[in-house]
């Protein structure tokens, strides 16, 4: 079900949208921290988002750890977010049309055009733990041009396009300028931000 931008800004709040900043931003700069030049000179993009991608879901589990508000929602070993029980989200790489890159299966054609897929085999068996109209979102990172720093948004899509993008407030960021775990090594979220909000909520291509 689509939902406008004001009405999803009302329902993520600045702690759940700068938490979930923060998970891009630690899962791409865990990227530079724990796989060595080699193994980043010699990785394939895929390789890259997959391993940034496990990554934010690392960190999601963490951040939201006893949060009443968010839930994490078992898929064979994967995970997705939902928010008060009605936003759906997927953690993802997007490009620079604010897209996903998935294979265009039937689930993630049903997932973009806001409608449940049938649960037709134990694959599809977790939207049973969801509403019927919950709201698909999709909370992910656009790289910069040269690939070594990030931005994170939240973006709406309907069908082929998005409804709205939406920018979170955490500059855009390299390697070592991340924003992340104090330098005591503790993992605790940077305090909430008011993110920053598009003068309107427009249709985005």
């Amino acid at each position: 079900m689509l939902i406008s931008l004001e009405n999803a800004q009302e329902l993520i709040t600045p702690d759940i949208a700068a938490k979930l900043a923060y998970c891009s931003g630690m899962a791409f700069r865990d990227w530079f921290k724990e796989v060595t030049d080699s193994g980043r000179a010699t990785s394939s993009p895929g390789a890259k988002a997959y391993f940034i991608n496990d990554r934010m879901l690392h960190h999601a589990k963490t951040v939201f750890d006893g949060s009443n508000e968010v839930k994490l929602i078992p898929k064979h070993g994967r995970y997705q977010l939902m928010v008060k029980g009605q936003l759906l989200f997927k953690l993802k790489k997007l490009n620079r049309n604010f897209r996903t890159a998935n294979i265009p299966t039937n689930t993630v054609i049903l997932y973009d055009a806001q409608l449940k897929p049938p649960v037709y085999n134990t694959q599809l068996a977790f939207m049973n733990f969801v509403p019927d109209d919950i709201t698909h979102l999709i909370a992910g990172y656009v790289e910069d041009q040269i690939r070594t720093g990030m931005s994170p948004y939240i973006v709406c899509p309907n069908g082929k396009r998005n409804y709205w993008v939406w920018p979170l407030k955490f500059t855009p960021m390299a390697p070592d300028d991340i924003r992340g775990p104090d330098d005591d090594g503790s993992d605790r979220p940077p305090k909430p931000v008011l993110p920053r909000v598009p003068a309107q909520g427009q249709l985005v291509s």
